[in-house]
C-alpha cells in the first residue's frame, strides 16, 4: 500500500535499506539539505520544480522505490493511500536483559589481559634484540684501528685530464637534454565553440591530454551532470560557491554536459575554460555536446 506523502515513502524506503542521510548523500550527489526537503515533503526549500523532480527519481532510484510514480504524485497525476498502521517494536525478553546485565557486570579475568600480556613480552623481545645489535656494532667499530701513517700519491696530471674529460661529458649531456626536451613539447589544447542551437551546444578540444577532467564552479545553485555514451558518470547539485570536479573515463571520445542554471556556473577542462555561451544568450537548461581529440603519443 502507497505511503500518505511522497516524503513518507522516502524517508521509510530509506530506512528500510538501512542507509544514513550521509551515505544517501554520497550515493545520490545531492546535498544532506535537499535529501531532508523532500523527507519533510518541503519542496519550495529546493530551486525550482524541474529540480524536485529529478531529486525525487534520483531518490527513488537510490532506495528501489518507483521514481516516475513519485513524480506522478508530486504533480496530481495519481492518487495517494493512506498508510498501513506501524508494527509494533519488538520488546526485549526480560531474561536476556538480565543475561546481558549479568555478562557486564563479571570482571574481567586473566585471559582478558593476556593479549596486552603478549604484545609486552614481544615488544620487551624486540627492544632487548635491538640493543644487543648496537652493542656488537660498537665492540666491532672498537676494533677497527687508524693507520698511523698514510701514503700521498701524486696524481695531480691523471686528475685534470679526468676532469676535463668529465666536463666536456656533462657538457654534451647537457645539449642533449635541452634539445631532447624542446623537440618532445606537447602542443597547447585548444577549445571551439562549434555550433548552438537552442538550448544544445556543440564544441571540440583538440590536443586533451588523456584522461581529461572537467571542473564546475557555482556562483548560484545549479545543477550538473555528465553523461558518456548516453549514460550518466556524474551528477551534483552545487550551492553559490561551490567547486566540484569529475575525471572522464580514460579515451572517452565524446561527453555531454547536462546544466540546470547554466547562468549559474562556469565550466573548465584540465583547467582551460570552456566557453559555451559567447553569444550571451539567457538558456537557462543547456546540454553541451563535448568531442574530444587526445594528444597522440
Amino acid at each position: 500500500m502507497q505511503q500518505r506523502t511522497v516524503g513518507t515513502r522516502l524517508h521509510n524506503a530509506r530506512q528500510q535499506q538501512g542507509l544514513t542521510i550521509e551515505e544517501l548523500q554520497q550515493r545520490t550527489k545531492i546535498q544532506r539539505r535537499y535529501l531532508i526537503a523532500l523527507e519533510d515533503d518541503d519542496f519550495d526549500a529546493i530551486p525550482g520544480t524541474f529540480y524536485v523532480r529529478a531529486f525525487i527519481r534520483q531518490y527513488a532510484d537510490a532506495v528501489g522505490e518507483d521514481g516516475d510514480e513519485l513524480v506522478d504524485i508530486f504533480d496530481g497525476k495519481k492518487a495517494i493511500e493512506e498508510p498501513l498502521p506501524p508494527a509494533p517494536e519488538k520488546a526485549e525478553p526480560e531474561e536476556e536483559l538480565s543475561r546481558s546485565r549479568h555478562q557486564e557486570e563479571v570482571p574481567r579475568d586473566f585471559w582478558s589481559y593476556l593479549p596486552m600480556i603478549t604484545l609486552g613480552v614481544v615488544a620487551f623481545a624486540i627492544i632487548f634484540v635491538v640493543g644487543y645489535m648496537m652493542m656488537e656494532n660498537f665492540q666491532r667499530d672498537r676494533l677497527i684501528t687508524t693507520p698511523s701513517s698514510s701514503v700521498v700519491v701524486d696524481r695531480s696530471s691523471s686528475s685534470t685530464t679526468e676532469s676535463s674529460s668529465s666536463t666536456e661529458e656533462t657538457s654534451s649531456s647537457t645539449t642533449e637534454s635541452s634539445t631532447t626536451e624542446s623537440s618532445s613539447e606537447a602542443p597547447a589544447m585548444e577549445i571551439a565553440f562549434d555550433s548552438e542551437s537552442g538550448r544544445t551546444v556543440a564544441m571540440t578540444a583538440n590536443n586533451v591530454t588523456d584522461p581529461a577532467t572537467i571542473s564546475f564552479t557555482a556562483t548560484g545553485a545549479c545543477w550538473v551532470g555528465v553523461q558518456v555514451n548516453g549514460e550518466y558518470v556524474y551528477q551534483y547539485t552545487l550551492a553559490a560557491g561551490d567547486t566540484q570536479s569529475t575525471v572522464l573515463p580514460s579515451g572517452a571520445q565524446a561527453a555531454t554536459i547536462v546544466l540546470g542554471a547554466s547562468l549559474n556556473v562556469s565550466i573548465q577542462l584540465n583547467n582551460e575554460a570552456l566557453n559555451f555561451n559567447p553569444n550571451s544568450t539567457t538558456t537557462q537548461r543547456r546540454d553541451i555536446s563535448l568531442t574530444l581529440n587526445y594528444l597522440t603519443a
